[in-house]
């Protein structure tokens, strides 16, 4: 018999095997997780909390909530397995949440179990609570079911608002980094309902400060490309509103004679969607430059708010890094609080409706 068939025989034989030796799990026995928080207790201790969507009928569920406390988040799911009448699995697991508190003392820890845990995807959603992780979770009435109910919500933000994209696989390799801070977006309750409030940044894995989400927008601009955002523009004589607007941003970095210069150019363009002055076509062009000019007091305030914070969620230190040679970091730490960073912002309308 020729190798080739040998070796495939082999190979196949080998896999067959192997299966026979991985545990099996059987639908009717585990209980799939789609949404976990953790809360601060203390310095030694968490309350970890999970949710499990159990079917009734067609087209109904209802949310089945696990919570408990323990020093560890391996060990509160051997006390919540102890709860639950089926093995709780995290192989549907669609978003983990952190409540303030615990954010604030370090996250470094708490993730650890979700990067060790092969089941959880890379894409898993972040958020922070402002209040209590518990409380979000045992609030929610969707027929969707807890988990892709708030899975839905990041996404549609990410897609459509002014939410820049992170996910468990972001957050950890920006750690990883040491060239960049990483971010998340922080909910709150409000009448009742969960809905994101504000976008949390880390100096490495600790929340140190946060911006409304009404404000997001320019920092998503200057991190990111995207389409369809959004932009509201008041000023003395006007407000305007536009929709689909697509950014992109390049950040170039020079260094004359040791001195480290850095440009974030921002492109934009957008279509007009309110406006209550009359005469748009008109004042087309005073109004582009009213945008630019607010857009770029908005940036440069965010900019010198994260330098005073020294936090870099923008990575203005991994564009610093592979553009120059002599990159030196402790120099870079010590004279990124000062750093000159200049913006160059374009706008365009590009569409404003048949009314002139």
């Amino acid at each position: 018999m020729p190798l080739k068939y040998i070796i495939f025989f082999t190979f196949i034989a080998v896999s067959i095997f192997a299966n026979f030796g991985m545990p099996k799990k059987i639908i009717d026995q585990i209980r799939m997780v789609t949404v976990a928080g953790y809360d601060y207790v203390d310095k030694e201790t968490i309350q970890g909390t999970v949710v499990s969507p159990m079917f009734l009928q067609k087209n109904q569920l209802t949310d089945l909530v696990y919570t408990d406390t323990s020093s560890m988040v391996y060990e509160n799911r051997l006390k919540l397995n102890a709860q639950a009448s089926e093995q709780l699995h995290n192989g549907k697991l669609e978003i983990a949440f952190f409540n303030k508190e615990l954010a604030e003392n370090g996250l470094r820890e708490t993730l650890d179990y979700l990067l060790r845990d092969p089941s959880i995807g890379s894409r898993l959603y972040l958020g922070i609570v402002e209040e209590s992780a518990y409380e979000l979770l045992t609030s929610i009435n969707s027929s969707k079911g807890a988990g892709f109910y708030l899975s839905d919500l990041f996404q549609h933000n990410v897609q459509y608002g002014n939410l820049p994209e992170t996910n468990l696989k972001i957050f950890s390799s920006v750690l990883e980094s040491k060239t960049r801070d990483p971010f998340l977006p922080m909910l709150s309750m409000e009448k009742g309902i969960p809905s994101i409030k504000s976008i949390a940044f880390f100096n490495n894995d600790s929340l140190v400060d946060s911006i409304p989400i009404e404000d997001a927008n320019i920092f998503k601009m200057l991190y990111q490309n995207f389409n369809d955002g959004q932009y509201n523009l008041v000023t003395e004589n006007y407000k305007a509103s536009l929709q689909n607007i697509d950014s992109t941003r390049n950040i170039r970095v020079t260094d004359e004679k040791g001195s480290i210069d850095v440009t974030i150019d921002v492109k934009l363009s957008g279509v007009f969607r309110e406006y209550t002055k009359e005469n748009l076509t008109k004042h087309i062009p005073s109004f582009e430059k009213d945008l630019e000019n607010d857009f770029e007091k908005k940036a440069n305030e965010l900019i010198k708010q994260f330098q005073e914070l020294n936090i870099d969620p923008l990575g203005i230190e991994e564009h610093v890094r592979s553009s120059i040679r002599k990159y030196d970091k402790e120099q870079f730490k010590a004279e990124y609080q000062t750093l000159p960073i200049d913006l160059k912002i374009k706008f365009k309308v590009t569409e404003s409706g048949i009314r002139k």
